[in-house]
């Protein structure tokens, strides 16, 4: 696993502590040498491949303007597996407007080579078009995701499977981990 981050939130370090806090407590080991604490825009993609070699899930979850949506997809795209998946974090999310701009203007770009094959409330997952038909069938029958509701839609010239969790299940998740009772509201994701 490579991480690359500002970790500028806060200035204390809080942040990058918690990454690491979080990696470890997801029993997750976090090589700090495979950490980057800087801008990705700059980065060259033949030293990620470097390190771990060509990537098999990217998330982009950074920077929330076009430039940043740009040059991470960018990244993104160079590095990626033949079967890897890219996670835009944020798409449509009214906050973040240059988001959807950039992952929309990449999908048009890259038209001929990568499609939108799911989407959630705001995360769009994208992989080279020779693997959509198998990730958007691996996902509908997915015994795990099979409590969200699914609906297949078009966007930008490809089938996607919407994937929404119903509003109530979300109340009843989080009432139930406020609570303290964990156990319980993972079980109101379960398939029955």
């Amino acid at each position: 696993m490579l991480a690359i981050d500002l970790f500028d939130i806060e200035a204390d370090g809080a942040q990058y502590q918690r990454f690491l806090d979080n990696g470890r407590s997801l029993g997750i080991p976090v090589d700090e040498d495979l950490v980057i604490t800087g801008d990705s825009t700059g980065l060259d993609p033949q030293a990620i491949i470097d390190k771990v070699g060509q990537v098999r899930f990217f998330s982009i979850d950074g920077g929330h303007l076009l430039r940043h949506i740009v040059a991470d997809s960018r990244l993104a795209k160079s590095v990626l597996a033949d079967h890897g998946i890219i996670a835009f974090d944020d798409t449509f999310n009214p906050a973040w407007p240059e988001v959807t701009v950039g992952v929309s203007d990449f999908l048009r770009r890259n038209s001929d080579t990568f499609a939108a094959f799911c989407m959630t409330k705001y995360k769009t997952y994208v992989c080279r078009r020779d693997f959509h038909e198998f990730y958007r069938a691996a996902l509908g029958r997915a015994r795990h995701l099979l409590p969200f509701e699914h609906a297949e839609m078009d966007f930008l010239g490809s089938k996607v499977l919407r994937l929404h969790d119903p509003i109530n299940r979300r109340v009843a998740y989080e009432l139930l981990r406020r609570l303290g009772l964990g156990a319980i509201s993972e079980w109101a994701y379960r398939p029955a």
